[in-house]
């Protein structure tokens, strides 16, 4: 990206953009984790821990079908 290195402008409103975007998607997550506490009718702490809990019901097996898979191709 020669022509943004080369401006200055440009490359501020680079680096400013991306910090907006970093700054949206800590509110997201914010207000993702109130929404589903409020749902589920606990803390948005615990609705962090289901959330986690969740993604690892998705990630383990995923994972383990990955390593299975690696691991029979070397044979």
């Amino acid at each position: 990206m020669p022509r943004t290195e080369a401006s200055l402008p440009l490359s501020l409103s680079l680096i400013a953009f991306g910090v907006a975007e970093v700054v949206g998607g800590i509110w997201t997550l914010v207000v993702y984790l109130k929404s589903l506490g409020q749902v589920q009718g606990f803390s948005a702490w615990k609705a962090l821990g289901n959330s986690c809990l969740a993604g690892l019901v998705i990630i383990v097996p995923v994972a383990i079908l990955v390593f299975v898979v690696l691991a029979l191709t070397d044979l």
